[in-house]
């Protein structure tokens, strides 16, 4: 079998551009429709184009500021809207412009400010640009959301600080007369603030040029459809409920279509439905700001399809969950049968993809289907993200789960790629399939599957899930605990060691374990010149073999980050039991070990701290006194491994052991593989 993916593999860094010379020609007529020479490439044949003239009274803060857009040589107004982005939640201003076309279409951006390298996502759409001093143009040949990245990197969409969005729209298709009864029309205009109760059977028709400011809602409806060009903007609301949601459908609605809009700037999550049934979002287009600004949330539906759509959003983005959330909803509902597909998304924070953590009820028969993710949030913005994630955290079971066909155009953070647990309650995991992921930027392939005694997680497929360094994941980078069962990688691959992979003790992902050998750590200790196995003390959460001799885990910090603490190995020596930390190395190569270690007591007389290969003699090694309580930096060390060598972090009394206690953070780094 052929996957479309691997022709995609040869050329996921070459849309990269650096500065290089190139001009645009282009020839219409008086409609806009025509084609583009561009200067020697296949022509642009354009059958229809449809520009929308912003109106005039628009505010100054929601005009375009740091670039400009021609489409076919025809001027393209660039909207400016407010999001949240990053772990600060600070203010950034993305820009976005729409138009409506058949064919292809020729598009320059000229930014105000200067370019030194631009790329065009998703990559999948495979659009190479050219850039001409301040002046990048590209051909669009289909329908669809992208991303003008400039002057970004290939670690994160957000590092291109100035963000421009292109929604090319395909024709609309009988877009209703404004003269209809059962048609709520807003022509081009701006209107002001206001909250717009839905009614049964009405079509609310948002025309290309219209701004529209506050949101739509509505309980128990039947057949109403959002539609046209036009946005919607929330920026005036304040409640962090549902009043704060810009399109807010409730309780026992059927038939509920929403298409073509722009839906910017709400207080909380953008578009919410409700316990009600037979949902279709086409071709919107979500851009939030504020905590908790989710993109959509689907939470106890059923027969929902979202499809051909972009949401940006500062939490979680495709959303699917089961619960009451409002007064009007005593009793949570299942959720079943929901599809999201070719649907591009950006998460500011939290996870792309996302099923829980409001599980009350059962979810059932999910499916995720070619999604371009261009953004995830980074450690330490939220440590529990990854791209595609299942967390029930109460009694509802979430039963049948497909991912297929998805790109990520980031670079992941490590075990960041799924992270299927319960988190508390009943509510198992099961019938979970991964099919056809690809990572591009040679991203980390790994993740974490949790279950508990009380909830098992069970029948987990992983199928061709690949990074565009050609490396597969291997069934040593899916971290599970003994309550899964059932979890298959598909090609079957052991050992997944790559260039750039990290053990930080620190984490629950990478470093402590009741468990020897769990993510290739050993706890040990030297009884005289005999080496021995420390013992796990399930009563203390410990390793150790008397009192004072042990390796635990504590925390290092009084004022953790986001609630998130600093954890470090917690190391005690005894008289004549020194405790050893140990890394085994999966693979051979070169490593890089780094770190920080201190002992927190001011009584005793401290410590001699020292690492080693294979008990050699130490290749780094200090003498930490009383008088100092402060963390010591390691530095960084160059070590050559082969499979199976050991890395050894010793802890050793002076004269006695009083207040030798000992907090060390080892990080081990592969540098290269042999």
């Amino acid at each position: 079998m052929v996957h479309i993916l691997d022709i995609f593999v040869s050329i996921a860094m070459s849309t990269i551009l650096f500065l290089a010379g190139c001009s645009d020609k282009a020839v219409k007529d008086n409609e806009g429709n025509g084609r583009s020479d561009n200067e020697g490439d296949e022509p642009v044949e354009t059958e229809y184009l449809q520009l929308y003239p912003a109106p005039g009274n628009l505010a100054q803060n929601v005009i375009g500021m740091d670039h400009s857009v021609w489409v076919n040589d025809q001027s393209c107004f660039v909207y400016r809207t407010e999001a949240t982005g990053g772990g600060d939640y600070g203010s950034v201003y993305p820009e976005y412009a729409y138009f409506d076309f058949k064919g292809s279409v020729a598009i320059k951006v000229k930014p105000n400010y200067s370019v030194s390298s631009v790329e065009i996502l998703p990559s999948r759409a495979q659009i190479v640009p050219k850039v001409n001093g301040s002046e990048i143009s590209f051909v669009i040949r289909e329908p669809g959301q992208y991303f003008v990245k400039i002057n970004g990197d290939s670690e994160n969409g957000s590092s291109a600080t100035k963000n421009l969005y292109i929604f090319a729209n395909p024709p609309e298709i009988d877009a209703p007369s404004k003269d209809d009864p059962n048609v709520v029309y807003f022509a081009p205009g701006v209107y002001e603030h206001k909250f717009y109760k839905l009614e049964s059977n009405k079509i609310y028709y948002i025309a290309g040029g219209a701004f529209v400011y506050g949101r739509f809602y509505g309980v128990e409806l039947q057949n109403v459809t959002i539609r046209g060009r036009g946005v919607i903007c929330g920026e005036h609301l304040t409640s962090l409920g549902d009043e704060g949601r810009i399109v807010c459908i409730n309780k026992k609605s059927n038939n509920i279509k929403i298409e073509g809009i722009n839906v910017m700037h709400p207080k909380v999550w953008t578009i919410a439905m409700y316990q009600s049934n037979n949902i279709h979002i086409d071709n919107v287009h979500t851009i939030s700001h504020g905590m908790s600004s989710d993109g959509c949330d689907i939470t106890g539906c059923h027969d929902v399809l979202v499809e051909n759509s972009f949401f940006r959003g500062h939490d979680d983005i495709l959303a699917v969950k089961a619960r009451d959330f409002i007064n009007e909803m005593p009793v949570p509902q299942t959720c079943e049968n929901v599809t999201f597909r070719n649907c591009v998304v950006w998460c500011d924070s939290s996870n792309p993809m996302t099923i829980g953590y409001e599980t009350n009820q059962d979810i059932r028969n999910i499916r995720y289907e070619r999604i371009d993710v261009l953004n995830i949030s980074r450690p330490n913005v939220w440590q529990l993200e990854a791209v595609m994630a299942i967390e029930p955290h109460n009694e509802g079971v979430v039963d049948g789960v497909v991912y297929k066909d998805i790109r990520v155009d980031v670079k992941v953070p490590q075990n960041s790629l799924f992270r299927f647990v319960v988190d508390e309650g009943t509510g198992t995991i099961r019938n979970v399939r991964i099919e056809d992921v690809y990572i591009n930027y040679g991203g980390t392939l790994g993740g974490i599957i949790y279950g508990t005694t009380q909830a098992e997680v069970s029948g987990v497929d992983f199928i061709n899930v690949r990074n565009s360094e050609g490396l597969s994941l291997a069934e040593d980078k899916v971290t599970t605990n003994v309550y899964t069962s059932n979890i298959n990688v598909s090609p079957n691959l052991k050992n997944g060691t790559w260039v750039g992979e990290v053990w930080d003790f620190s984490t629950e992902f990478s470093g402590f374990s009741s468990e020897q050998g769990r993510f290739d750590w050993y706890y040990k200790y030297l009884d005289g010149s005999e080496m021995k196995e420390l013992l796990w003390n399930s009563s203390r959460n410990f390793w150790d073999v008397d009192t004072y001799c042990y390796i635990g885990w504590q925390r290092t910090d009084t004022n953790p980050v986001r609630n998130f603490p600093q954890m470090a190995a917690a190391m005690h020596p005894d008289v004549n039991k020194q405790p050893i930390l140990i890394w085994k190395a999966p693979a051979s190569g070169k490593i890089l070990v780094r770190g920080k270690v201190r002992r927190p007591g001011t009584c005793g007389d401290g410590v001699d701290v020292s690492v080693r290969k294979n008990y050699q003699i130490p290749f780094w090694s200090m003498t930490i006194e009383s008088s100092n309580q402060n963390f010591v930096d390691m530095g960084t060390n160059t070590v050559s491994v082969n499979k199976g060598d050991e890395v050894q972090f010793m802890v050793s009394m002076r004269g006695d052991n009083g207040c030798d206690n000992t907090e060390w953070l080892p990080v081990i780094e592969y540098l290269s593989l042999e």
